[in-house]
């Protein structure tokens, strides 16, 4: 299909066991005489979904059904049902183009196709109009999120061109709050190494400062047994445990098994009690 849609998010437990078609056109109807020579492929969908209505999926393009969630991208799963009810949303092709909007019967007897939308206008169906209703929206699923390479490699320029590096900022407070609290995880003096290298993620350290690091927590832990040395912390930063914790490998890590996940906790620990401090002073 060319694009990631979020199954998961929206059927959770289900699963994607019955094939439905698949038009990759925007808004397109659904069966296989209507959608022209535009080929469909099959994508597997929950039984519980496609219900007991001719299915089909095509995508969304455009704005006018962003108040109720719709965006250009997002997956539509149409149902071919034999009439339509107010608050519907329906694709309907009117003169030979197609359109998503809610269906509406006003109070004295007009059709309309309304968009959620405020810079689009009601369309009232008339006679002269050709009008061919398409399908039922039945369920849609969000695209995953995606930034624009556009605006990816403009962020890079930009620090780049700056000459500054990016990094997340830590108070003396805040790094104390996490080496307080990281003392009664820690049950040997290497395992501040894991203090150490969550905090140097977060941008609290320089880059091989264990001195400074070991000067600080026997000042601010002066009781704890099991104080670190710069020694440890050297011997500590070697193969992986010298990248960013999401990218350590316990098959490239100076420990291993019961030992190895117990550093990973504690780093996890660390950066979340920072995260959690500068979310506190937002």
């Amino acid at each position: 299909m060319g694009r990631y849609y979020d199954m998961k998010e929206l059927f959770g437990t289900m699963v994607c066991d019955t094939p439905v078609p698949y038009y990759d056109m925007p808004v397109a109807c659904g069966k296989p005489n209507m959608t022209g020579d535009v080929p469909a492929v099959m994508m597997m969908l929950p039984h519980e979904i496609v219900g007991a209505y001719d299915v089909y999926c095509t995508r969304a393009e455009g704005d006018s059904m962003e108040g109720v969630g719709i965006f250009t991208g997002d997956l539509l799963v149409m149902e071919v049902v034999p009439e339509y009810r107010n608050h519907d949303v329906v694709l309907a092709e009117i003169d030979g183009e197609k359109t998503l909007k809610t269906y509406y019967v006003f109070d004295d007897g007009t059709q309309w196709l309304v968009p959620s939308n405020a810079r689009h206008r009601a369309i009232q169906l008339t006679s002269e109009m050709e009008v061919r209703f398409c399908g039922r929206l039945s369920h849609h699923i969000r695209r995953a999120p995606q930034e624009s390479t556009r605006n990816i490699r403009k962020a890079i320029r930009e620090v780049r061109q700056s000459g500054q590096p990016v990094v997340v900022e830590v108070t003396t407070d805040q790094r104390r709050c996490a080496i307080q609290q990281a003392a009664s995880l820690v049950t040997c003096g290497r395992e501040w190494y894991a203090v150490c290298r969550a905090l140097k993620q977060q941008g609290a350290l320089g880059r091989s400062d264990f001195e400074a690091f070991c000067r600080e927590v026997e000042e601010y832990c002066p009781e704890d047994e099991n104080l670190p040395t710069v020694d440890m912390m050297r011997r500590m930063a070697v193969m992986s445990f010298t990248k960013p914790v999401g990218l350590w490998d316990e098959n490239n890590a100076p420990v291993h098994g019961s030992r190895y996940r117990q550093y990973c906790r504690i780093a996890e620990k660390v950066m979340e009690i920072v995260n959690d401090a500068k979310h506190d002073e937002i």
